[in-house]
């Protein structure tokens, strides 16, 4: 509502400001630990990703800062030391030791 009533309802005014915003928009989550387990089965499925980065970037996928009035949008993510782990005995588990040497 603020937004609209800043640019007096002009919603392509609207539209150019919140483009511009996602298009610089930058991301980056570090540290994340997903894990699902199932009491009635021996079973866990785990995901380790220590880094997942999403920036802005060129058609040449170089990372850029400061897109102006782009007319098609790229991102480039990286993800660094990503894991999945699927254990069919989770009692016996060596997630710990593998999250603490990461």
């Amino acid at each position: 509502k603020l937004l609209y009533q800043q640019n007096n309802g002009n919603e392509e005014e609207m539209n150019k400001f919140l483009l511009s915003i996602i298009s610089n928009l930058t991301i980056n989550i570090e540290n994340v630990y997903i894990r699902v387990e199932d009491p009635e089965y021996p079973f866990a499925f785990s995901m380790i990703l220590p880094s997942i980065t999403v920036n802005s970037a060129d058609s040449n996928w170089n990372i850029v800062r400061g897109v102006l009035n782009p007319e098609i949008m790229f991102k480039s993510i990286l993800l660094k030391n990503f894991s999945m782990i699927l254990d069919r005995n989770p009692s016996t588990s060596i997630i710990d030791e593998i999250l603490l040497n990461n």
